[in-house]
């Protein structure tokens, strides 16, 4: 079994996810001081309603179709079934949603509503060909095109709300460079439009059903408080609260990156039998996934306060406890995303919507309670809960698979290097007044630079793993990779 392509594909992956987040939180940190927190949550609305029917012209059809061509079997006969099902979809949900106009008055009266239409079509194709990408182990390539695009949206979307075009500029920003995906990917596409036959329905079907259900649970649990913000309170607060829950994405870098990279793997890993590979595997993918998101959180702690009224305007300093609470969250995150991916991974997506079903339910009711009690604090509460739940049961599911575990060494000295920022962090705010960016700067280096020394030193497996990565990039720049 050869690891390389993974550590290969995880580089690719994670580099073009460190520059494309830096791009975009350049690009909402601008929109944030330029629009203000009114026009980003009719923005973020706009996100929510748009993932919400995708993930009706989905069906779940775009897992079984990766799981599927993964398998390496009749791939361009699962691929065109796919494609026939999303394209039916799109026109059914199409109808739907022009027959319920006027229950989307929100979107409407921004002049938004059009483009979701436009960005359904657009995703037929786009959605189609990344399935295919992913589905023949082709993570490095959709990596590079997925940056291509959301360097594009941002410069787009800077271009438009400069032009005075509020609101609809984010929008079309958003959604105009879709068609970049399948353009810059038809290049590297190996499959083709071939005669399927209904077993190849069949067989995405039953694969696909769990996974819609899985799916649509995961879309609701992420959503259900942005929509019920905006419900009970007002598109300032969805604004102030999508901010916050923006910046923790940051602590989702590397375990999403291992997420992309490692379901094809993990599907072909579970069918050749080699259990002991992906316990391995999901072992490491905590200790690097951990060592990233808990000093974010510590660092949070510290200082989010200052990068809220600094960074993005005073008006989002009341977002502080959100933050915190929502970083606190990302940890739990880490277990969670990757106890659901083995699961779909492994054939197993009717315990992965047993799972769902469960948090959604508990996250919807917390949130209709806690926001009109709490406000935005409230719906922070109520999705962490719902996270340490959701975790908790993907974990009963998959332990009876696999023998997950975790390295307790490695937390000792991720808890030993937090102890020493700790301190450098808590000493510069007790004598510094941090009053703008640069001030704030400061402390953000020197706390990261001691954390990483600490770690480093006690920690020897990642210390080993930093040199490959570094001799991996090495021969990634000359072409010996």
């Amino acid at each position: 079994m050869k690891i390389e392509p993974v550590k290969r594909q995880s580089l690719i992956s994670f580099g073009c996810q460190i520059f494309s987040t830096i791009i975009g939180f350049i690009g909402t940190i601008y929109f944030a001081r330029t629009v203000g927190a009114s026009v980003l949550g009719a923005y973020f609305l706009f996100i929510t309603y748009f993932g919400l029917v995708s993930i009706l012209t989905d069906g779940g059809f775009g897992s079984a179709a990766v799981k599927r061509i993964s398998e390496g079997r009749q791939q361009n006969e699962y691929f065109s079934a796919y494609f026939f099902i999303r394209s039916l979809f799109v026109v059914i949900v199409i109808i739907g949603l022009l027959i319920f106009r006027g229950e989307f008055k929100d979107l409407d009266n921004e002049g938004l509503f059009i483009w979701i239409i436009i960005a359904l079509i657009i995703s037929i194709f786009s959605s189609s060909i990344t399935t295919g990408i992913v589905g023949t182990g082709k993570i490095g390539i959709l990596s590079l095109s997925e940056f291509g695009y959301k360097v594009s949206r941002v410069l787009l979307q800077i271009l438009f709300v400069f032009a005075g075009l509020s609101a609809v500029g984010l929008v079309s920003g958003y959604i105009l460079p879709m068609i970049i995906i399948p353009i810059v990917l038809f290049r590297f596409f190996e499959l083709k439009l071939v005669k399927f036959t209904w077993n190849n329905v069949k067989s995405l079907s039953t694969f696909s059903f769990w996974a819609f259900l899985s799916s649509t649970g995961i879309l609701l649990y992420s959503y259900a408080d942005t929509v019920l913000i905006g419900y009970y309170l007002n598109n300032v607060d969805v604004g102030i609260y999508r901010i916050a829950f923006q910046f923790t994405t940051i602590a989702l870098l590397i375990p999403t990156t291992f997420s992309s990279v490692l379901f094809p793997k993990v599907s072909r890993w579970e069918i050749n039998n080699e259990i002991n590979v992906i316990e391995t595997t999901l072992t490491n993918v905590f200790r690097y996934s951990l060592a990233f998101v808990i000093p974010l959180f510590i660092g949070g702690l510290l200082l989010g306060k200052y990068i809220l009224s600094l960074v993005y305007g005073s008006e989002f300093t009341s977002g502080y406890y959100v933050l915190i609470i929502l970083l606190f969250t990302q940890i739990v995150n880490v277990f969670q995303m990757m106890f659901l991916m083995h699961l779909n991974a492994m054939n197993k997506q009717k315990q992965a919507f047993k799972v769902t079903f469960v948090s959604v339910f508990a996250n919807v009711i917390l949130n209709i309670i806690l926001i009109q009690l709490m406000g935005i604090t409230g719906a922070a509460i109520a999705t962490m809960i719902t996270m340490i739940l959701n975790s908790y049961l993907a974990y009963r599911m998959l332990s009876k698979a696999l023998n997950i575990t975790i390295d307790g060494s490695n937390l000792k000295s991720i808890c030993k290097a937090c102890i020493g920022m700790i301190l450098v962090v808590g000493m510069y705010c007790l004598l510094v007044s941090i009053t703008n960016i640069i001030l704030l700067v400061i402390p953000i280096i020197f706390g990261g630079l001691v954390y990483v020394i600490i770690l480093l030193k006690s920690e020897t497996k990642i210390r080993n793993e930093l040199k490959s990565v570094i001799h991996n990039l090495g021969g990634i720049m000359y072409g010996k990779i």
